[in-house]
């Protein structure tokens, strides 16, 4: 009986373990998903300080954060974060944060939806 109630509490320790450190990622990117800024710069007549960042299957990224140059880099998920990197020069590292499937909020605050076509 003693062995029973022992190997009972090991089992339920490694369950609650694995379910608090084994989380899912809060995003999978299965397609290409692009993301826009959706409260830019009110001055911005051109629309060129909008954020945009494609996420594409298999860790690239393209990604402007505002302006006309778009940069190609890698990004990783780690639950409600993603993580992108440029590994060239200029070395570009920032997070995201995931809110949801179609929203996400940049390290600075501002707020990145999903475009309708993508996914």
């Amino acid at each position: 009986m003693k062995n029973y109630a022992t190997l009972t509490l090991l089992f339920l320790f490694v369950l609650s373990t694995c379910s608090v450190s084994c989380k899912k990622d809060a995003l999978e990117v299965k397609d290409t998903m692009t993301y826009y800024s959706i409260n830019p710069d009110p001055n911005d007549v051109y629309g060129i300080n909008s954020q945009i960042l494609i996420l594409m299957p298999g860790g690239e990224a393209n990604y402007s954060g505002g302006g006309d140059v778009i940069w190609k880099s890698v990004y990783r998920i780690k639950g409600k974060k993603i993580f992108l990197e440029r590994p060239a020069d200029p070395k570009i590292s920032t997070y995201f944060t995931i809110i949801s499937e179609n929203e996400l909020r940049t390290e600075g605050g501002i707020t990145l939806i999903l475009s309708k076509g993508s996914k």
